[in-house]
């Protein structure tokens, strides 16, 4: 087990958010395989331990009381859809530029009609980036209410959709509104200005 990809999985997925059940904030362990979720993501690592198996463990090691989600039920034996034909790297380069500018935490991203949450499909990528298996990943698109699905050699994850108007992607930013950022937009807009650097803030600058 690489302690780096279960370091990511606390990180970006157990202790993130504040879950409804205290005992999310955990991995669940079992012999052959792990795994974390908020209920908006889930990542299904394939390496176990034999010690926790059956327990739900803290960052800091303590067992955590609560039975787990049975996450069999929530991860789509097949997907509807091929693998969409995108650059997974170049998308989460994009997520990670994005996610850094002011007011763009809640943002969403827009595939055709369904829209995703950047957060959330960041932090998956970040699980992925520590495997260094980002270049590996599938992802595919499910039916309006159903998980989308992310899969690489040793990792599985789903994301949970949202539901968008459709007539708010790619409209202009309304301050104090999360924006819908459709895929192409998101990518063009990275490839624009991404390389640009920031104005550095000038110290007293309301004294000019």
């Amino acid at each position: 087990m690489d302690k780096k990809i279960l370091r990511a999985m606390f990180k970006n997925i157990a202790e993130p958010g504040e879950p409804i059940r205290p005992n999310l904030i955990g991995v669940h362990f079992e012999a052959e395989r792990c795994y974390a979720t908020d209920t908006h993501m889930l990542v299904i690592y394939n390496r176990g331990n034999e010690k926790f198996a059956g327990q739900t463990v803290a960052f800091n090691g303590d067992i955590l009381k609560g039975k787990y989600p049975d996450v069999d039920r929530v991860v789509p034996a097949s997907m509807p859809a091929e693998a969409l034909p995108i650059d997974i790297q170049q998308l989460n380069r994009a997520l990670k530029w994005h996610l850094a500018q002011p007011a763009t935490k809640d943002d969403i991203i827009a595939f055709g009609g369904l829209g995703l949450f950047m957060r959330y499909l960041r932090n998956i990528l970040a699980v992925f980036e520590a495997a260094n298996e980002v270049a590996q990943v599938e992802m595919s698109l499910n039916d309006p209410g159903r998980p989308s699905k992310l899969v690489s050699e040793s990792l599985t994850a789903i994301i949970m959709p949202v539901n968008i108007d459709e007539e708010r992607v790619d409209s202009p930013r309304v301050e104090g509104e999360l924006s819908v950022i459709s895929y192409e937009s998101l990518i063009n807009d990275y490839a624009r200005n991404s390389w640009r650097k920031k104005e550095a803030a000038t110290e007293m600058g309301w004294l000019q």
